[in-house]
């Protein structure tokens, strides 16, 4: 979830970061600086009659240890606390509508991200071999693995939903090399440490690191809790 502070210093460049992103995500940010006026101003007001109506019960006090009469100030008092009723409903729904708007914003893309609509925009950044001609003949990566019993697309879609796979048979096992390989190699030669985290984890634990809790996925995966991984590394 992006910073507010973030968004209040430099909204010109969050939103142009996030329109690179396509959609109309970046509209929100002129309504949720609204909201966030709209809120800052009212917690100021509650905290100035706050420390009012402290000062008003004090002259109550004293006032009746005098014997004077308070009832002026004991009728201000409770305008005052009307006020502050009021501007607690105000803040509240005001913080609740700019944490949904957090929420609903997407993270920046890194500075040195290309633009594009598709993955046709990502320039080449490096090749090596001979470029094999496209032709009839020619099998992509899904049609060959399909035609090994490697991926089962159909029963992910009915699992999860498009875009995911089940690594089958040799599937199963390339995945679980792969992944032995990256752990080890990162582990040995780069400094990370292994470690096994709980396979349960908090709501914020998800909201954190950008899984907002409006999106289908992200709604699936806390009602399960359960992490995509069973190993994560931490740099020491």
């Amino acid at each position: 979830m992006l910073d507010i502070k973030r968004i209040r210093e430099d909204p010109e460049t969050i939103t142009k970061h996030i329109r690179t992103r396509g959609g109309d995500s970046h509209e929100l940010i002129g309504k949720l600086l609204e909201c966030d006026e709209i809120r800052r101003r009212n917690e100021t007001e509650k905290q100035a009659l706050q420390g009012e109506r402290n000062a008003l019960s004090k002259q109550i006090g004293i006032k009746k240890k005098a014997g004077e009469d308070t009832a002026g100030i004991e009728n201000s008092v409770r305008e005052i606390g009307q006020r502050l009723k009021d501007l607690t409903e105000e803040v509240d729904t005001a913080e609740n509508r700019q944490r949904e708007m957090l929420l609903s914003l997407p993270n920046t893309p890194h500075p040195d991200c290309p633009e594009g609509d598709d993955e046709t925009a990502n320039p080449i950044i490096h090749q090596w071999g001979e470029k094999v001609e496209d032709s009839d003949s020619l099998q992509n990566h899904v049609e060959i693995v399909e035609r090994l019993s490697m991926i089962d697309f159909e029963a992910a879609a009915k699992i999860t939903g498009s875009g995911f796979a089940v690594f089958r048979g040799a599937g199963a096992r390339l995945q679980r090399a792969l992944i032995q390989f990256l752990l080890d190699r990162q582990t040995l030669e780069h400094g990370y440490t292994e470690i096994s985290p709980p396979f349960v984890v908090a709501r914020d634990c998800m909201v954190a690191p950008g899984s907002y809790p409006n999106s289908r996925r992200t709604c699936m995966a806390l009602k399960t809790t359960s992490c995509s991984s069973h190993q994560l590394l931490k740099c020491r």
